[in-house]
């Protein structure tokens, strides 16, 4: 037991080291890009702010997306012919929304969840193939109902456009944007359809809302008198027991009862 603990952590860092490395194609996606034809909405289009929603129709994810689960990333593909460049944002916000709408208007859908606000935010999008977005708050996605992507920024650090890959298989996809304007902007310029955007996504289990456990940082001192201090069998603000089970009292390795 006494090194249990110290090996599930780094079991664990492993873990997500591999799918940080990895995870670069959707878990669900509507085909693999072949640069067949490219946009710059919504994330370049002459480099200045803008707002756009993309509407995904069900079914026209590859696979069968399982019910009652949340996205947590979303995935786009750079468009080869032109050269994607890193590009940097601030006031990057993703809303998603399952939907019963068929179309976009000019007037934005309304009743979307935050999945993501970022001051600043850098996306690396690559040729010819997936880059991804992740959301800080995982949004709870319908497989039977259409789906609304709505990305809007402030600034932008490119001046030159580069594309998003688009020309997918399925029903066009609807889309509404504005390209001219500052935050927040409240009404689109144009919409319409016939845009299919390579797009994908990685769903992850809902939380359960329930407690979290503290950082390792909170562990109480080594002392067994709670009157002149806390204890080092007790974690704050948990009813787990950590015990250091060690005669050594200098070992950082501690054993979860």
């Amino acid at each position: 037991m006494k090194h249990l603990f110290k090996f599930t952590i780094s079991f664990l860092c492993l873990i997500f080291l591999n799918q940080s490395i990895n995870a670069q194609t959707p878990a669900y996606n509507n085909g693999t890009p072949p640069n067949t034809g490219g946009n710059s909405i919504p994330f370049s289009y002459l480099g200045t702010p803008q707002r756009s929603q993309l509407l995904f129709p069900a079914g026209s994810v590859f696979g069968t997306p399982p019910s009652g689960m949340s996205i947590n990333k979303i995935y786009f593909s750079g468009y080869t012919p032109i050269t994607p460049v890193a590009t940097t944002y601030t006031g990057l916000t993703v809303k998603l929304g399952n939907t019963s709408v068929t179309t976009l208007s000019t007037a934005y859908e309304t009743g979307l969840t935050t999945g993501l606000i970022a001051t600043s935010y850098t996306i690396n999008p690559q040729s010819g193939t997936w880059f991804s977005i992740d959301l800080t708050t995982p949004v709870a996605y319908d497989p039977t109902m259409n789906l609304i992507i709505d990305v809007e920024f402030c600034t932008i650090s490119q001046s030159s456009v580069w594309y998003l890959n688009v020309g997918a298989a399925g029903t066009p996809y609807a889309r509404s944007y504005v390209t001219s304007g500052s935050c927040p902007f409240t009404s689109a310029q144009g919409a319409g359809g016939g845009v299919n955007y390579f797009f994908g996504f990685d769903l992850v289990v809902p939380s359960s809302g329930g407690p979290t456990l503290p950082p390792i940082a909170n562990f109480f001192q080594g002392v067994s008198d709670t009157t002149a201090g806390p204890m080092d069998t007790v974690w704050i603000n948990s009813p787990q027991t950590i015990v250091n089970t060690s005669s050594n009292q200098s070992r950082v390795y501690w054993d979860i009862e």
